[in-house]
């Protein structure tokens, strides 16, 4: 989740992307959505954190979804 890249995900709809602003995320760190349903909505918040220390690095809420042709770059 960057500016450049986004937040992919892969329904059987196709590829979605988020826009979402979240300064804590990186390609070293992963997410954890916590939801009562299956699915993620503008506005629910994720959190980052890093996968192999599980220290978290804060939270950030998910912006708008759009639905995208291609997958997500190589190595993002």
């Amino acid at each position: 989740m960057a500016a450049e890249t986004g937040y992919f995900v892969r329904t059987s709809a196709g590829w979605w992307r988020n826009d979402a602003s979240c300064p804590a995320y990186d390609q070293a760190r992963s997410l954890i959505t916590r939801s009562f349903n299956d699915r993620q909505c503008r506005g629910d918040v994720v959190d980052v954190f890093d996968p192999f220390s599980r220290i978290t690095f804060g939270s950030c809420p998910l912006g708008a979804w759009t639905k995208v042709a291609e997958p997500p770059p190589k190595g993002k």
